[in-house]
């Protein structure tokens, strides 16, 4: 989308937001609510057990981040969640695609044939298309990660484990909020949200906006524009009915839609001497600045879905559940190259659609014995188009004028049904023992093959019409029947310490190489599985104002899903074995609303052995390696009362990220430097002034203070002599204006 399109699309949402936040503000600017408090260390409350308990009571490694403080760090998406040990997320191949790494784990390719090894999950909604996870955040009460398999209460495909992002409910009391932001790259944001009551204790309803737009900070010095830039608008609507004490219904209602010039460009490197491809060309070492002859670059999103909460208490147990459905189509367009010849161009058109059920009986709370059984239902379709068109010569083929079309479809349909009992066995010791049983078909149809092009308009061919050469066919069925569980043994002689033990089985479904080039590469891979085990300490000191938090583990993979290259073209198998072995420490002291400071580290250390693959190079390898995953977190709040209302808080936040790895086979030739990124530290600063008995705060904030510079998503071409890597977002800076009623 070009640059005037965005700034259109901006026009017309900050009319419409403004408009409401003006309206809103004139409704009730007179009634004020308190300002939200995180709360102490040692008593935040979650669900990531399937019941509201708090952060110190549960048996397992976890973390939770409050909507204060997403706030305060300005995260604006899970990308940004960086102050989490073990956990980091990063944009895979546009800002409708995540990829998330948890305890070393991750998944390179983020595509909807290949199931990810972090399940991502809104307000219990289980999203399996990357589309669906990617959502911006806003109205957000709070976000959890839960560490390692969770493969009982949480289902498949979370072997390295789980996020589910929580969002804020109706109330019923009046209160909203508003924000505005202006900052660098002429970023201007939008939010707000408005609750209250419709009928008096019976009816209430959540109506929340957020709009993103930025300009690109990218210049494509083939014609001179700047290129990046985004416009990102969502909005959720909710009622909730409570006719009695014991029955409530909530309703969700949601729609998003992205747009933007290529979120994400290809930045190139070439394999030839002299940082060169095949046909000669020279890259560049710039961060900021490329050559693509791409100059309509697209990168799309649409998306819409709703869902139904509903809670009957039965006395003996409570009776939850939880129906969605939601639907997207992308698009996006780029060049595949990252130079201003013609080479290759990708064009891609996506569309996903799913439906979850869940239906859940909880037991109250008791001293001796409680149980949580469930059952679960997921139906999930997708399509893809993807089109890759050249006019250069095509060093395997040696034809010009062609094309590339491949065309894949996925359904995929998973029953599960899970149960977990806790026994109390003394006062201090208890035993929490969980099984699940999931059954899972998944069937996927791959169809590439090269066509002509015609040379005016070569992304209005079809590529089901006139074939010229088949290239690769795949019609294939995946069915999995798999057992998952996990048993705890927790010792809490006071609420201030709690000491666990646990063992979990679980698994990541099978999947396709959606992007199969050629025959070789049309494969399946089969489930991956994995035995977790973990200790762990969780101590709360100083009347709840120090928390500190250590987990050791060690996670044994078989089947393991990875990466290799037949005839230099990227596929999919299922390797030899791994396991990953570690820890994290958590340290979160806040005496006073005014002081807060955080200190995490995490370490893992990887080592995948007994197979053999083919790398980048075309060589054979015989893969045995260990690598290192290491990250620390440091994060500081101090606050100044100037008397009256006045209020003035400092906010910092750093992450330090160890050497990372961006693909398992790396050859040890400098040229392939880059699918390894170096160690670095990450950081971000705010500055708030507060007043109006917190009503009104003014912002400074600072992201990526020493500008470092950051990688993902790395695609060689061996064919073409190149390889293409996405560059993360430079220093940014601006200021916000929140408001709270």
């Amino acid at each position: 989308m070009q640059k005037n399109q965005v700034s259109h699309q901006r026009v017309r949402a900050t009319r419409a937001c403004l408009a409401a936040t003006t309206a809103i503000a004139s409704l009730w600017g007179g009634i004020a609510s308190a300002q939200a408090q995180e709360a102490q260390p040692g008593e935040i409350v979650v669900t990531a057990t399937k019941r509201e308990t708090t952060l110190q009571d549960v048996p397992a490694a976890l973390a939770a981040v409050g909507g204060e403080r997403l706030e305060t760090e300005r995260v604006l998406n899970i990308e940004q969640l960086r102050s989490i040990p073990s956990f980091s997320a990063g944009t895979a191949f546009g800002r409708d695609q995540n990829q998330y790494f948890v305890r070393g784990v991750t998944t390179y390719n983020g595509n909807e044939g290949t199931s990810s090894a972090v399940a991502i999950y809104q307000n219990e909604v289980f999203t399996d298309s990357p589309s669906f996870g990617s959502e911006p955040f806003f109205d957000v009460e709070r976000v959890e990660v839960l560490f390692g398999p969770q493969g009982t209460l949480w289902g498949q495909n979370s072997t390295g484990g789980a996020v589910n992002v929580i969002t804020k409910k109706p109330t019923k009391d009046f209160e909203g909020a508003a924000s505005i932001t202006y900052g660098a790259f002429n970023e201007f944001d939008i939010d707000g949200a408005i609750s209250g009551p419709l009928v008096d204790d019976k009816l209430s309803a959540r109506l929340s906006f957020v709009h993103q737009s930025r300009d690109g900070w990218i210049t494509n010095s083939f014609n001179n524009k700047k290129i990046a830039g985004y416009s990102d608008s969502a909005v959720r609507a909710q009622l909730l009915w409570t006719p009695s004490d014991t029955f409530d219904l909530l309703l969700r209602f949601r729609a998003r839609e992205l747009s933007g010039d290529g979120a994400t460009p290809y930045f190139g490197t070439g394999l030839l001497p002299g940082n060169t491809n095949i046909y000669g060309y020279q890259y560049s070492d710039s961060y900021d600045t490329l050559s693509i002859n791409v100059t309509d670059p697209v990168n799309d999103l649409n998306s819409h879905g709703a869902s139904l909460e509903a809670n009957l208490d039965l006395g003996f147990a409570g009776l939850k559940l939880i129906a969605s459905h939601d639907k997207s189509d992308g698009e996006s367009r780029f060049d595949d190259d990252a130079t201003p010849l013609d080479i290759e161009t990708f064009h891609n058109k996506k569309s996903a659609e799913q439906q979850n059920l869940e239906l859940r009986l909880t037991s109250p709370k008791s001293d001796h014995f409680s149980w949580i059984v469930g059952a679960t239902y997921f139906n999930g379709r997708s399509t893809l188009d993807q089109q890759f068109y050249t006019l250069a010569q095509d060093p395997l083929i040696g034809s010009g004028l062609y094309g590339y079309g491949i065309r894949f479809n996925q359904s995929k349909r998973n029953y599960g049904i899970y149960g977990s009992v806790t026994f109390h066995l003394t006062d201090d010791l208890s035993v929490i023992a969980g099984g699940r049983y999931t059954s899972e078909k998944i069937s996927g149809n791959i169809d590439n093959v090269m066509y002509l092009i015609n040379l005016a308009s070569p992304e209005d061919v079809d590529s089901s019409q006139d074939p010229l050469i088949p290239l690769a066919t795949l019609s294939q069925r995946i069915s999995s029947k798999e057992p998952t569980g996990d048993i705890t043994l927790q010792y809490k002689p006071s609420s201030e310490l709690n000491f666990y033990a646990k063992v979990a089985r679980g698994y990541r479904g099978g999947g396709f190489n959606q992007g199969a080039f050629s025959q070789d590469a049309a494969v399946s891979v089969r489930p991956e599985y994995v035995w977790s085990y973990e200790v762990g300490a969780k101590t709360v000191w100083l009347d709840s104002k120090l928390a500190i938090d250590l987990s050791i583990f060690r996670s044994d993979f078989s089947d393991l899903q990875s990466q290799s290259y037949t005839n230099n073209v990227l596929t999919l198998f299922n390797a030899g074995k791994a396991n990953y072995t570690g820890g994290e420490i958590n340290i979160n002291y806040r005496p006073s609303r005014d002081f807060n400071v955080r200190l995490g580290y995490s370490f893992v250390q990887r080592h995948v052995y007994g197979y053999q693959g083919v790398g980048p190079d075309g060589l054979v390898y015989d893969v045995d390696y260990d690598r290192p995953y290491s990250q620390a977190n440091i994060g500081v709040m101090k606050a100044f009362d100037f008397g009256g209302d006045h209020r003035l808080v400092f906010n910092t936040s750093w992450t330090y990220f160890g050497r990372r790895y961006l693909r398992d086979i790396i050859p040890t030739d400098p040229i392939w430097k880059f699918l390894q990124q170096d160690p670095r530290w990450k950081g971000d600063a705010s500055v708030s002034y507060e007043f109006g008995n917190g009503r009104w705060a003014l912002t400074g904030w600072v992201k990526n203070i020493t500008d470092q510079k950051s990688y993902s998503s790395p695609a060689p071409q061996p064919y073409y002599g190149l390889s293409v890597i996405t560059h993360g977002d430079p220093r940014t800076y601006g200021a916000t204006l929140n408001f709270e009623f």
